[in-house]
């Protein structure tokens, strides 16, 4: 079976690859050094590769999407959020070759967009608020509405 998706758990020396196919099985399981990652890519057949956005996240995205493949960086919180298992940089692979199924950004600004979108948009409408006397937005609203109705 061909590889479809791709983890790389991506380190200062030595990264962890992850390939599974299209059922989500795992095919290949590799510890790649540095100078070994683009010729391993060169050899695969095109496929998405998810990564952790850090620093050089976006550098491995460029030189990788240079070889034909499809790179979809992923947010940290998402990473962990997902993880199964106990830590170790295989099961970071693995969770990176399912995320990119999920949801994925192609910049960190992007997911820096998305997630403060999130924020804005959610979960401080449902967070409560010392200043609205621990009520979430909502809440407070309802209750004045309803105040506002039976004063009429």
């Amino acid at each position: 079976m061909n590889i479809t998706t791709v983890g790389l758990d991506l380190a200062k020396n030595v990264s962890h690859f992850v390939g599974c196919n299209q059922v989500g099985k795992i095919i290949k399981k590799r510890m790649l050094r540095r100078k070994d990652i683009l010729s391993y890519f060169q050899q695969l057949a095109p496929c998405i590769v998810g990564i952790e956005s850090c620093a050089s996240a976006h550098y491995w995205a460029r030189e990788i999407e240079k070889l034909g493949h499809t790179v979809k960086q992923i947010s940290p919180q998402y990473v962990k959020a997902y993880l199964r298992g106990n830590k170790n940089d295989y099961n970071d692979g693995r969770l990176k070759s399912e995320r990119v199924q999920w949801k994925s950004y192609q910049t960190r600004q992007e997911a820096q967009q998305d997630i403060l979108q999130y924020i804005t948009m959610f979960y401080n409408s449902i967070r409560l608020h010392s200043y609205l006397g621990y009520q979430s937005p909502n809440q407070f609203e309802n209750e004045m509405r309803d105040e506002l109705k039976n004063a009429a």
